[in-house]
């Protein structure tokens, strides 16, 4: 069972304008009486806006194909997903040699990367009907806990679960991963979560070291594959635990931490990262049972919300013009063996699905204009040790 509500607000006193009490009463029942008309008007068109817009979405949702991908135990399971009910029917599984690890899309989704055992595994993706065809395997010195690209798709970023290597790999024309690894480097004791982003056709790329509380900043070189420090090399002094993601103008970044916040930090023309607060991703005084350490973050498709989950909550926060964050909404998760592994939003922002690790279900919340999330209907059973879940349009 799920419990959401919405963070208090400041309110206004009234004793805040004492004048108000010096305005004639026949000149309050006018002002009355003219606001009234103005938000009936105004209440007239936004019914008009809404119903234009809903008009305009309902073939563009209708025709709309949707696959989802969920990385189980065993399997890589794929969904045909309905955007208009967020219901998942069975569509693929494709059996595995060891347990899946991340998952990551190729830029153009074309290609679906897995970590299964010590080894990476490329998939071509068939956008009809979801299946998977094998390219390439590549043999890896550890088993991977990241997979990512750069924005071109040109190279493959892999951080280890034993190792404190972090790995850059070409990957080919035919999107096969070469087995030699253009560079590895360590930058830390333990790298995270790697994450870039492209600012005028530069790759910048950030890797998150929980223990050193750093985040170490690269360019990479999109010839060679080689990831040259940036000057500063790194911010220091920050709790990042990750993953890190970006606003759509890539002027600011945003990263979970272990002491359950999320940072807001400047993104500078040259790609180098400057903190500016870090915001609870807990009510004031809320009580928990269970430990909530962060583990996953995202922002909405029309980029007004942040969507923040620790393991048994998840937290919507505002987004103003200057990238910060105002808490909004917060949902408490009952069952305290769901633990959230990663969530996703689909394409079509009506609804949010979270994982659940340890139970192996997905809980499902629709997601109003205002940000705000409800329970959709009951929890879909997916798999024990379900990890990660994406959204493909085809």
């Amino acid at each position: 069972m799920t419990s959401c509500f919405e963070m208090p607000q400041r309110i206004i006193n009234d004793n805040d304008a004492p004048l108000t009490s010096l305005i004639k009463p026949n000149l309050k029942k006018e002002k009355r009486s003219r606001i009234s008309d103005l938000l009936f008007f105004l209440l007239f068109i936004l019914l008009f806006v809404v119903l234009a817009v809903t008009l305009h979405l309902i073939p563009q949702l209708k025709t709309l194909k949707i696959l989802g991908y969920i990385s189980v135990t065993s399997h890589i399971q794929v969904y045909a997903y309905d955007p208009w009910t967020s219901e998942l029917q069975p569509k693929y599984k494709l059996p595995t040699v060891g347990s899946p690890g991340p998952l990551a899309l190729s830029p153009d989704q074309n290609i679906l990367f897995a970590g299964i055992g010590a080894s990476c595994l490329s998939y071509m993706v068939n956008k009809t009907n979801g299946d998977l065809k094998l390219i390439s395997q590549t043999k890896l010195p550890d088993f991977p806990v990241y997979l990512g690209t750069n924005g071109a798709g040109r190279f493959l970023f892999v951080a280890f679960e034993n190792l404190i290597n972090l790995e850059v790999y070409a990957i080919g024309t035919n999107y096969s991963v070469d087995p030699n690894p253009t560079q590895i480097i360590t930058p830390c004791n333990q790298p995270n979560f790697v994450s870039s982003i492209s600012i005028q056709g530069i790759d910048y790329v950030y890797v998150v070291c929980t223990e050193s509380e750093e985040i170490y900043q690269y360019v990479l070189d999109q010839k060679s594959g080689v990831l040259h420090l940036n000057s500063p090399g790194s911010l220091r002094n920050i709790k990042a635990r990750g993953p890190m993601i970006f606003s759509s103008d890539a002027s600011y970044a945003y990263v979970i931490s272990y002491n359950s916040t999320v940072s807001l930090l400047h993104v500078n023309p040259n790609g180098t990262l400057d903190a500016i607060e870090q915001v609870s991703t807990l009510p004031k005084d809320y009580n928990y049972t269970v430990p909530n350490t962060p583990t996953y973050i995202q922002i909405s498709p029309n980029g007004n919300f942040l969507y923040a989950s620790n393991n048994s909550t998840m937290v919507t926060f505002l987004i103003d013009s200057s990238g910060r964050l105002t808490q909004k909404w917060f949902c408490s998760y009952y069952d305290s063996t769901f633990l959230v592994r990663s969530f996703s939003i689909d394409p079509s922002g009506r609804f949010l699905l979270a994982v659940g690790e340890r139970n192996g279900t997905i809980e499902r919340f629709r997601v109003d204009v205002a940000g705000s999330l409800s329970v959709a209907g009951p929890p879909l059973y997916v798999g024990s040790d379900s990890k990660q879940i994406f959204f493909l349009i085809s």
